[in-house]
């Protein structure tokens, strides 16, 4: 399908992930982790800016990083993963971190430090110049971006955004978002209700073309304005390692093929097939299938490829 150009307004951060053989962790005074341990480029921005890039479009990330050394070796990696850190902009007093703790069945318990970026704006003069030419935008609700939305919006471009694991009680701060967004992701884990009751609320507040709740094992459930809703299970490519990042590629995925023109529905079975095989390898931004080698493994799985 066509290349896009598409501007993702998101977080950057290094993430270690650490494997464990099971939760609750049983305290040892040391342990000693081969090739075990790994650190590797994250965050919900560039895990999505790097799917997208994977996938065969333009990507332009916009980010914050702190002065640290950290910061400069996060932007100098971009080449390697065909990004330009020209919108990358050192900012923060210090680099945003996780630690990501994963056990044999791929469950993982993830610990960030976004340091200073929730008192930051993007800068609104970066914004514009990063804007022109994308008329896809991918607005994490990272609260830097927030100012950000009407820009995005007077420039007429799309917005999707993803609200992560939004409740009853982030209804304030998700606000913008909802306004915002022609195409609105979220998580079930802290719902507090059903998927369905959750999402009926949400149609006042937005003008959403399409909301997508992620499942997680139980796979996602799109949802149209004045339709009824229709839950696709998840699809097992192969076996678990880590699941960190599987809501990234779901939302990357799903964008890339709902911009190419899929039906919502057809364009999340793709995506669920892309995450299902994402959470194969260690890592949040790692194990993204370029669309040549995804569009055979679902027809392989359709049984189209037999």
């Amino acid at each position: 399908m066509a290349s896009k150009d598409v501007l993702v307004c998101g977080t950057l951060n290094l993430e270690t992930t650490l494997p464990v053989s099971g939760f609750p962790l049983a305290y040892e005074p040391v342990r000693y982790r081969r090739f075990e341990l790994r650190s590797q480029l994250s965050g919900v921005g560039f895990n999505v800016a790097r799917a997208l890039t994977v996938l065969g479009n333009r990507v332009r990330l916009a980010s914050l990083v702190g002065t640290d050394f950290l910061g400069r070796a996060l932007r100098g990696a971009f080449p390697d993963y065909g990004l330009s850190a020209e919108w990358v902009l050192p900012l923060l007093t210090e680099t945003p971190q996780s630690v990501v703790v994963f056990d044999d069945a791929g469950r993982r318990m993830i610990h960030t430090d976004l340091k200073d970026l929730g008192e930051q704006a993007y800068p609104a003069e970066a914004f514009e110049r990063a804007l022109p030419g994308c008329p896809l935008t991918v607005m994490t609700n990272a609260n830097f971006s927030r100012p950000r939305l009407a820009q995005a919006k007077a420039a007429g471009a799309s917005v999707a955004t993803d609200l992560q694991t939004a409740s009853e009680s982030s209804g304030a701060y998700d606000a913008d978002f909802l306004r915002a967004g022609n195409v609105l992701f979220l998580s079930h884990e802290k719902l507090g209700r059903s998927a369905e009751a959750f999402v009926a609320g949400l149609w006042e507040r937005t003008a959403a073309q399409v909301i997508v709740v992620g499942l997680g094992a139980a796979g996602a459930l799109p949802c149209l304005p004045g339709q009824p809703n229709r839950q696709l299970p998840a699809v097992e490519v192969r076996p678990v390692v880590n699941t960190a990042g599987a809501g990234d590629a779901l939302v990357a995925c799903f964008l890339h093929f709902y911009w190419d023109g899929d039906a919502p529905l057809a364009a999340l079975r793709k995506a669920l097939v892309f995450a299902g095989y994402k959470v194969g390898e260690n890592g949040a931004s790692r194990g993204f299938l370029p669309e040549g080698q995804l569009l055979r493994v679902v027809a392989l799985m359709s049984g189209e490829g037999e």
